[in-house]
C-alpha cells in the first residue's frame, strides 16, 4: 500500500481533516493544538502544514468535498502554534480560490478517492489542467472548462457542442479606457514619492496607455519606458526593469485567465518591485453599464471590473505566489528584492515618504539663488532630516533631492551639518530619539505581523539605528513582539483610549475611540499600532479627517468630512471601514441621493486652544442637555435630528 503524504504544493502539505491520522501522530497532535487555539465551534475540513516553519499551519474550510467537484475556499485560519495566536480570513464569494485534484488530500482507503481520481484523469486527457496556475480561482476555471466545451456534473465529465452566446458576440474595446493625464497617476506618484521610481532604478510602465506617466517621469530624470498593446506595441520596449507599473490594466481585461497571464508577465519583468493598481467599487461612477462576465460593459464597449481591496490582494497572492503590500486603496506593491521592501516599509512607517516633493527633484539649470538663502535652506532641510534620523545621517542616506541641492549650493556636508546642528536643542534631539525608537518598534512589530519569513539581514542604515537605540537585534525584536501582542488586548486599548480622552486627543464612548487625524502622532504607541495594522490592510487613505477605533468589534473607520474646520455639523462624505476579523476593507459614500450623514459633538475632537472651540462646546452641551438623542456611534438619523432642532428652535452657531 502506498504511503500517504497528502497533497504537497511548494513548501506545504495539505490533507483533509479525515486523513490527518494517516500522516502520523505528530500531525494529529499539531492539528489538535491548532483546533484548541482558534475559537471553539469553528468549522474546518482541510489542514495545511508549513514544512518550512513547524510552528505555522492553517485550518481551511472548503465546500463539501462530496458535493462540489472543485470545492471553493470559504474561510481560513492561520495559526501560530508557538505563540498560540491566529488570524482569520473570509475569502471572496464571487471568485474564491478552488481546489483541484482533491483526491490527493484523502486517505488512500477513502471510498470516494477512486471516483475523484477518475474525474482528474478525464480532465487531464481533455487538457483542462494545462497552465493550471492560471485557474486557481472559480471564474477563470469555469471559463477554461467552457472554452474546452467541458461540462462537469456529479463528478462526471461530458463534452458539449460550443454555443455562441450574446455575451460572446459582444466585443470589448480596451484601448478606449486610456485617458490623457495632466499629472502623475496615483500608482506612479506613489512609486515616485516612495523613492522606488528614482534615478537609480529603471522603470517600465506595462500598459502605459497614451504614455503620460512615462513622459512626466522622464521629465523628473527617471529612466522610464512604456509598452502598450495598442498605443505602443513595439516589443523593444517590453524589457525587464527594476520597477514595473501595471496601472489600471487588469481591471479592463474581461477574461480572468488573461488577467492572471498579464500579471505573471509583468511580475516576470520586474527585478525589484511590481506595482498593481485597480479600480475600487467606490470609484464606480458609470451611469449606463450592463453586467458582463464578472464586471460590466459600458455603452462605449469598454469593460470594467471593480475589485474589493481584499479581493485584489487575494488575486495577487494566488497568481504570483507572493505577499503584496497595500500602498493605497486599490494599489499594491509586490517586492522581489527584500532589502528594497524593507527600506520602503521603514520609510513609510517613519513618514519619510511624505517628505519627498516631486518638484524638489527637478533641478532648474538656469536658476540662480543668493548663497546665503541657499545655505539657510540647506541647513534647515538637514536639521529636519537629522531629527527624523535621530542621529547624524550619512550623506548617502539622505534623499536625492537634498544631495542635489547640497551639491548646487557649493557647501560641504560638514559645514552644512554644523549649521544644521545649531538649529535644534538638546530637548529637540531627546524627543526625536524617543519618537524614532517608537517608530522602529512599530516598524518591527508590523514586520512580524506581516507573516513573511524573516530576512537574513537588515540594510546597513537600519542595523545602525537598531544598535544605537536597542543595543542588539534580539532586544529590539523582543520589544517589538511584545508590542504586537499587546495590540490584541482590549484592556490595554481601552486604557490608552481613556488616557488619550483625558488629554483631549479624542473621545472614548460606547467602546469606540474617535479622534481627529491631527492628533494621530500624539496617540500612544499601541493606538498607533492598531492604525498601522489597518494601514497594512488598506494602504494609505487620503482625505481623511476623523478616525474611529472600534475596540471590541476590531474595526477601524476612516471618515472624510465636508468642511470640518468651519462647520459645527460637518457632513460625512465617505467612510472606509477596515475589519480585522473579516480581513476586509469597505468604502461607503454618503454624498449621493440626498442622503445626509453628520458628525455630532465635534468639540470632543477639537483642541481647547482651537479657534471656535468654545462656540462649538457650548452648542454641543446644548444638544446633550436639550435632546434625548444617543450620540454614541453614528448618532441619530439626520432627518430626525434636524426636525428636533427645528421644534426646539436650536440654531447651529456661526463661527467667527
Amino acid at each position: 500500500m502506498t504511503e500517504f503524504k497528502g497533497k504537497v504544493v511548494g513548501g506545504a502539505v495539505y490533507a483533509h481533516k479525515s486523513a490527518v491520522p494517516a500522516l502520523g501522530f505528530s500531525f494529529v497532535e499539531k492539528s489538535e493544538v491548532a483546533s484548541s487555539i482558534i475559537e471553539k465551534g469553528t468549522h474546518w475540513n482541510v489542514i495545511k502544514f508549513d514544512q518550512k516553519d513547524p510552528n505555522k499551519l492553517s485550518l481551511l474550510l472548503y465546500e463539501d468535498f462530496t458535493k462540489a467537484e472543485f470545492p471553493a475556499l470559504l474561510s481560513s485560519f492561520q495559526v501560530d502554534l508557538a505563540n498560540k495566536k491566529y488570524q482569520s480570513r473570509i475569502h471572496s464569494k464571487s471568485n474564491p480560490p478552488i481546489l483541484h485534484r482533491k483526491e490527493l488530500l484523502l486517505d488512500p482507503l477513502d471510498p470516494k478517492k477512486e471516483e475523484y481520481e477518475a474525474l482528474t484523469c478525464s480532465l487531464e486527457e481533455l487538457g483542462a489542467f494545462k497552465d493550471i496556475s492560471k485557474y486557481g480561482t472559480k471564474i477563470p476555471w469555469e471559463q477554461n472548462l467552457k472554452r474546452l466545451c467541458i461540462k462537469v456534473s456529479k463528478h462526471k465529465v461530458s463534452q458539449a457542442v460550443e454555443e455562441d452566446t450574446e455575451e460572446d458576440n459582444q466585443s470589448v474595446v480596451r484601448h478606449r479606457t486610456a485617458i490623457s493625464r495632466s499629472s502623475l497617476s496615483t500608482p506612479a506618484k506613489l512609486l515616485f514619492t516612495s523613492g522606488l521610481a528614482s534615478e537609480d532604478n529603471s522603470f517600465l510602465d506595462y500598459g502605459c496607455g497614451k504614455g503620460d506617466d512615462v513622459k512626466f517621469l522622464n521629465e523628473l530624470g527617471i529612466d522610464a519606458t512604456g509598452w502598450d498593446p495598442y498605443f505602443k506595441p513595439e516589443n523593444k520596449n517590453l524589457i525587464a526593469s527594476d520597477i514595473v507599473n501595471l496601472g489600471f490594466v487588469i481591471n479592463v481585461i474581461e477574461s480572468p485567465s488573461e488577467r492572471i497571464e498579464v500579471l505573471q508577465k509583468a511580475y516576470d519583468l520586474a527585478k525589484k518591485c511590481l506595482a498593481v493598481s485597480v479600480m475600487l467599487p467606490s470609484q464606480n461612477d458609470t451611469i449606463a453599464a450592463l453586467p458582463f462576465a464578472d464586471g460590466q460593459i459600458t455603452s462605449t464597449r469598454t469593460f470594467q471590473k471593480y475589485y474589493q481591496q481584499v479581493e485584489i490582494e487575494e488575486l495577487l497572492s494566488t497568481a504570483l505566489k507572493a505577499n503584496p503590500v497595500a500602498a493605497a486603496p486599490g494599489v499594491f506593491f509586490i517586492f522581489k528584492d527584500e532589502e528594497v521592501e524593507q527600506d520602503y516599509l521603514l520609510k513609510r512607517q517613519l513618514g519619510i515618504i511624505r517628505d519627498y516633493d516631486p518638484n524638489l527633484s527637478l533641478v532648474k539649470i538656469n536658476e540662480q539663488k543668493e548663497k546665503t538663502k541657499e545655505a539657510t535652506r540647506v541647513a534647515n532641510l538637514l536639521a529636519k532630516h537629522t531629527l527624523a534620523f535621530a542621529r547624524k545621517p550619512e550623506l548617502e542616506e539622505l534623499p536625492r533631492y537634498f544631495q542635489q541641492q547640497l551639491e548646487s549650493s557649493g557647501i560641504s556636508f560638514r559645514k552644512a551639518f554644523n549649521a544644521a546642528s545649531s538649529l535644534f536643542s538638546e530637548n529637540d534631539l531627546r524627543h526625536a530619539v524617543k519618537v524614532k525608537k517608537e517608530q522602529l518598534l512599530l516598524f518591527l512589530s508590523m514586520y512580524f505581523f506581516s507573516g513573511r519569513p524573516k530576512y537574513k539581514s537588515f540594510n546597513r542604515s537600519l542595523q545602525k539605528d537598531i544598535r544605537l537605540h536597542f543595543g542588539s537585534m534580539t532586544a529590539a525584536q523582543d520589544q517589538a513582539k511584545e508590542l504586537l501582542y499587546s495590540l490584541g488586548n482590549e484592556k490595554f486599548i481601552y486604557e490608552d483610549s481613556h488616557l488619550a480622552t483625558e488629554e483631549g486627543l479624542g473621545d472614548l464612548r460606547d467602546g469606540k475611540f474617535t479622534f481627529h487625524t491631527n492628533n494621530t502622532n500624539n496617540l500612544s504607541l499601541r493606538l498607533r499600532g492598531v492604525l498601522a495594522i489597518a494601514e497594512r490592510m488598506a494602504g494609505k487613505l487620503d482625505d481623511v479627517d476623523v478616525v474611529r477605533i472600534h475596540i471590541e468589534t476590531k474595526k477601524v473607520t476612516y471618515l472624510s468630512l465636508d468642511n470640518f474646520k468651519n462647520s459645527p455639523l460637518p457632513r460625512i462624505l465617505k467612510r472606509s471601514i477596515v475589519d480585522f476579523r473579516e480581513h476586509s476593507v469597505k468604502t461607503i459614500t454618503h454624498d449621493e441621493g440626498g442622503k445626509v450623514k453628520t458628525l455630532y459633538l465635534k468639540s470632543k475632537l477639537m483642541a481647547a486652544n482651537e479657534a471656535n472651540y468654545e462656540i462649538q462646546k457650548k452648542f454641543d452641551e446644548t444638544l446633550e442637555a436639550n435632546t434625548a438623542f444617543d450620540f454614541s456611534g453614528e448618532g441619530p438619523k439626520f432627518e430626525e435630528f434636524a426636525k428636533e432642532l427645528l421644534d426646539k428652535k436650536i440654531i447651529p452657531p456661526a463661527y467667527k
